[in-house]
């Protein structure tokens, strides 16, 4: 497993600015999230098991309450066995700030949570389909923005897109 319990990973690329670089997480069991934050420019996460961000949505206040996960430019989150829990990504907290995802599950639900100001393009990994559900929340967090699906969506189950952020 890797978990990460609190504290900043921040991936800075040569004498460039924050986040700047690229984080890679690649766990033989889970990606735990469970305090702190992670900043880069790409970010890529695979896990056997299940990948998995502690977060309370409904905290009042500005500050995370569990995780935040800031990513300008990819986030690549793929797990590829058999999810010991109901979910194989649950990255759902409307702190995280994020721009494309691409994302898929062979086992388990997907909950992808972002409160950033862009856009978020959101594909499932080579149109593949999900075995479980796609939830998809943009959260009212920054200025109004959409969410983009890039390529085709495909789950087994439900797909749920929200976004409460409008014009």
């Amino acid at each position: 497993d890797i978990i990460h319990r609190s504290g900043t990973i921040v991936a800075v690329e040569g004498n460039g600015s924050a986040a700047s670089g690229k984080i890679d997480l690649d766990a033989d069991g889970s990606i735990l999230l469970l305090g702190g934050s992670m900043s880069a420019t790409n970010v890529d996460m695979l896990a056997i098991d299940h990948i998995y961000e502690k977060y309370d949505n409904n905290a009042q206040g500005t500050a995370a309450s569990g995780y935040a996960l800031t990513v300008n430019g990819t986030l690549t989150v793929l797990t590829t066995g058999g999810s010991t829990v109901d979910y194989g990504i649950d990255l759902g907290s409307r702190y995280n700030q994020l721009h494309r995802v691409i994302m898929d599950s062979d086992k388990g639900n997907i909950i992808l949570g972002n409160g950033g100001s862009q856009n978020l393009e959101v594909e499932v990994e080579s149109g593949n389909q999900v075995q479980g559900s796609i939830v998809i929340h943009n959260y009212a967090g920054g200025s109004p923005n959409d969410i983009v699906v890039v390529k085709d969506l495909k789950a087994r189950d439900n797909i749920d897109l929200i976004n409460d952020e409008r014009d």
